[in-house]
């Protein structure tokens, strides 16, 4: 049986967000857990581009805060996203990028890769989540490239997690092993190749390893 299990979603096409905004519902409750906008304004003439996001309900994410916002940090592939981690900012808007015509501030213009984030689930309890993006260096643009959380209340997940079985090269067609049902609620049957000869050995890991 399984505690837990990465649900992941790749937002296939990317969505190039331009002066609107992008709404997630990690466990499609019906909740929108996460919001992201870019926009523009004016200041002393100045054409101004923007990237923030939004959290509501007192969800959060990983970064700094300072003049009630927070300044998510950009996560590099695999860090831990864990009820441990003592950087979760506490407030509900957050700021990604800023810039204006001769300079820019913000920890994401110009970068690819994750936010992390905890929501309150449909089921009442703190999940943790990531998100993967990329944010022009003019934020002018913020792309979604896909997001993943973990199912188990409380339970730590890796940025970039899809929670997908691997299957090691061996010369085989890796897509030839199939996990039936998935997600897995519970029981997961593995179908392997009919070419496999002699015997096999799977692991099955959490996101701690």
């Amino acid at each position: 049986k399984a505690d837990g299990q990465v649900v992941y979603t790749d937002v296939d096409p990317d969505s190039v967000l331009t002066n609107g905004t992008f709404d997630i519902d990690f466990d499609t409750d019906g909740t929108v857990d996460f919001s992201l906008v870019q926009g523009h304004f004016t200041y002393s003439s100045d054409q101004v581009q923007s990237v923030t996001i939004h959290l509501p309900d007192g969800n959060q994410a990983i970064g700094e805060g300072a003049d009630g916002y927070s300044y998510p940090a950009v996560l590099a592939s695999g860090a831990p996203i864990a009820q441990d981690n003592t950087s979760f900012g506490s407030y509900a808007d957050g700021i990604l990028g800023v810039a204006y015509p001769n300079y820019q501030y913000g920890l994401w213009p110009g970068q690819t890769g994750f936010l992390g984030c905890r929501f309150l689930a449909g089921d009442g309890q703190l999940h943790y989540a990531w998100v993967k993006l990329s944010v022009s260096g003019d934020a002018q643009t913020c792309t979604i490239l896909g997001f993943g959380y973990e199912s188990a209340p409380n339970g730590a997940i890796n940025a970039g997690d899809m929670g997908v079985a691997a299957v090691p090269e061996t010369g085989r067609d890796p897509l030839a092993l199939q996990v039936v049902p998935n997600p897995v609620n519970d029981v997961a049957t593995l179908i392997l190749p009919n070419n496999i000869g002699g015997s096999s050995s799977i692991s099955l890991l959490n996101s701690l390893g």
